[in-house]
């Protein structure tokens, strides 16, 4: 019976696209903004919109939220399913896999995730990630026309990540890896990067054609104060999430919905000699995970990628490359934590 709260009220509660299956709202899906009509920031997920459809519209749940929380249940289950068998295929035995499903369905840091509504996009881009590395790594195995089925569920996978959240990008990033790290020597890897060439195309396509075209961004310091920061100490503050989120990880004592501003200090010369020695926690863990993956590489290769499956798939929401939305959030740790 969760309701609709903070970030829920304007994505499903304020959103007239969601309220019939019309062709009108359909087009309205495709062609604007996630937060429409509201805000332009940049985010382009219809697909998760147009579940958030599926529920008000189609099963009739309207402003209930019991219904919404079913939807976003069966997926969580779903990817345990999924992270069960991508250890399987690590691990090669039945019990490491069954408690890294276990594991995976239970952590504490899922709750953002599954539990806020809203976490549905986390949820759907988890599925198609999971699913995809799973068709790719069987497309690399069949030989001839017999892996054709397997590369356009590949295909298929990849477009529903892009078009549920952006961070479903990490796909090629974990095919790479797996090519590195798990399968050397393994069939052929072109025809599964040739498979998700299109997803990105078309997500080029859609975001140059609606999503980048509908005015200026809107960057909510209050959510993210990177924003405001230098480069250099944003990426140092950056770098002191993720050190945060990997002992959130370890010791899921207290959740949070709301990291917004001022809850994580910037990294600078008036942070404070405690919240700048963070950093250099935070790059000591780092290091010590690159270290266990360089050691692991010949002798337990699946050790060496579930190090790189971490960090890919945490790259997108990290605030290194490109400044998000967030300075932090659990549900960014969803994907990540299978590999962790």
């Amino acid at each position: 019976t969760a309701d609709f709260l903070i970030d829920n009220r304007v994505i499903i509660l304020e959103d007239p696209r969601i309220r019939a299956p019309t062709s009108a709202n359909l087009g309205l899906i495709f062609s604007q903004d996630y937060w429409w009509p509201r805000y332009v920031t940049g985010n382009y997920r219809p697909l998760t919109t147009l579940s958030y459809l599926f529920n008000y519209a189609v099963l009739g749940n309207a402003t209930h939220p019991t219904g919404y929380h079913v939807v976003n249940l069966v997926l969580h289950w779903a990817n345990a399913v999924l992270a069960y068998l991508l250890a399987l295929a690590l691990a090669g035995a039945f019990w490491p896999a069954f408690w890294a499903g276990v594991l995976f369905a239970v952590h504490p840091v899922a709750t953002e995730a599954v539990t806020n509504v809203v976490g549905r996009a986390d949820l759907m881009a988890t599925l198609a990630v999971l699913g995809g590395l799973l068709l790719y790594a069987t497309a690399r195995r069949v030989r001839g026309p017999g892996a054709l089925p397997w590369l356009a569920g590949l295909a298929v996978a990849a477009l529903a990540g892009v078009l549920s959240k952006e961070s479903a990008v990490a796909l090629l990033g974990l095919m790479v890896a797996w090519d590195v790290l798990v399968a050397r020597g393994e069939g052929s890897r072109v025809a599964g990067y040739v498979a998700v060439l299109p997803a990105g195309l078309c997500l080029w396509y859609l975001r140059a054609r609606f999503a980048e075209n509908l005015g200026p961004r809107m960057h909510v310091f209050g959510d993210n104060p990177l924003f405001g920061a230098e480069f250099w100490a944003a990426r140092a503050t950056a770098i002191k999430v993720i050190g945060q989120e990997i002992w959130l990880l370890l010791w899921p004592r207290w959740l949070s919905c709301d990291y917004s501003y001022d809850q994580i200090p910037l990294v600078g010369w008036g942070a404070g000699g405690w919240e700048n020695g963070k950093v250099v926690l935070a790059l000591a863990a780092i290091a010590a995970l690159g270290v266990l993956a360089l050691r692991a590489l010949r002798r337990r290769p699946a050790i060496s990628f579930l190090v790189a499956f971490f960090f890919v798939t945490l790259l997108p929401s990290a605030n290194l490359l490109v400044l998000i939305g967030s300075i932090k959030a659990e549900r960014f740790l969803y994907l990540p934590w299978l590999g962790f």
